[in-house]
């Protein structure tokens, strides 16, 4: 059944018209109150979505692949030294004994600050893994955007200026396997997804 407002029916019984201001105003009540919200234009803050869905943008998906490649790392061989393969896993392990140290950094004290220092240096790529990947999230589907990137700029720079030291530390004789270096990949990851998105919101930006 139409909506019809009063001075519409008033006007209908009378055959008059009523003015064009009032009316305008009727019939803006008329649709608010009948749930119309195109007389309310404004940006929304909501993410893109598909569907009803909300999606990410591929640079932050990029910046998303990048955080989980961090922590995958962890798991992986770091470098090979004595015949053995040693993961991030294995050394967060080995270096809880700080005896053991000396074994394979003849250069170390072997003291108990020295060994939680590399095993907090450790630590910290699986740690910025995580939080690149929370940042990453909570950057592209909500509308917290400009503190998530500054999260994710950290996340992605402390691994590699981490990476960068760490290397330069390898045992006398060891090799670099494919953890250190998914770990430089995935930083560069991050850090690439996130300097791309922050330049197609300010394009888009722009345009608009």
């Amino acid at each position: 059944m139409p909506h019809k407002t009063f001075v519409e029916v008033r006007s209908a019984s009378t055959g008059t018209h009523p003015p064009d201001g009032i009316h305008r105003q009727v019939s803006a009540l008329a649709r608010a109150t009948s749930g119309d919200t195109t007389l309310m234009p404004g940006r929304s803050v909501s993410p893109p979505s598909r569907g009803g869905v909300p999606c990410l943008s591929l640079p932050r998906v990029l910046a998303l692949v990048g955080g989980l490649g961090l922590i995958a790392a962890f798991f992986m061989p770091w470098f090979s030294a004595q015949n053995l393969l040693l993961s991030g896993q294995f050394l967060h392990q080995f270096l809880a004994n700080p005896g053991d140290l000396r074994r394979f950094l003849p250069g170390s004290s072997g003291s108990a600050a020295e060994a939680q220092m590399l095993r907090a240096l450790v630590d910290l790529f699986p740690v910025c893994g995580a939080v690149a990947t929370l940042a990453a999230l909570v950057g592209g589907l909500t509308p917290w955007r400009s503190p998530a990137n500054l999260v994710l700029g950290l996340a992605g720079v402390v691994p590699l200026v981490g990476w960068a030291g760490g290397i330069t530390r390898l045992p006398p004789g060891a090799n670099a396997e494919v953890g250190l270096w998914l770990i430089a990949t995935s930083s560069v990851a991050v850090l690439a997804g996130l300097v791309l998105d922050v330049a197609l919101t300010r394009r888009a930006t722009a345009a608009a």
